[in-house]
């Protein structure tokens, strides 16, 4: 018993988490659940997609414990397999507080960012389907750090993209 309830609590599960129209705005809001696509000793990163209207935006919840800035248009960077690169810029300046960089209560008092970046549209964002991310470069005020990206959240990606399409 213990077993099959363990795997059913590790299993990744891409969902729409939203999809409406804002009856202020009148725009058309698709977003997904949250997915950790890193986990290393040097960091934790959750992603998801929202698509507004017609424009694509990742948003990141990253946390390493430490206080960390992101400047308005910092880049972060996926590597495909392909050896192509993709570049996004963020859309705001961010400042770290506590429980920014976790999804639920695991990590909430650890220092963390949100932030969301502008991914890009026709091909470039088709490539992110249908090609793997295996790195990830994302930059701070005071620097950068990469991630190396396991298969199984690469494809975690993938599934995203695929669903707000």
């Amino acid at each position: 018993v213990f077993t099959i309830l363990f795997a059913a609590c590790t299993v990744n599960a891409q969902t729409i988490e939203e999809n409406k129209t804002d009856e202020f705005t009148g725009k058309s809001i698709v977003r997904t659940s949250w997915e950790r696509i890193v986990s290393q000793m040097k960091g934790t990163m959750y992603c998801r997609i929202s698509k507004i209207n017609d424009f694509y935006y990742l948003d990141v919840k990253f946390s390493d414990g430490s206080v960390l800035a992101i400047a308005d248009k910092a880049e972060m960077m996926f590597k495909l397999t392909s050896g192509e690169i993709i570049t996004m810029k963020s859309i705001a300046h961010v400042i770290a507080s506590k429980g920014a960089g976790a999804v639920g209560f695991s990590g909430s008092q650890a220092w963390g960012v949100q932030v969301s970046y502008t991914l890009p549209g026709g091909n470039r964002f088709d490539e992110l389907e249908k090609d793997q991310v295996e790195k990830i470069r994302i930059y701070f005020t005071d620097g950068y750090k990469e991630f190396d990206i396991k298969d199984k959240f690469a494809n975690t990606l993938q599934k995203m993209v695929s669903l707000v399409k």
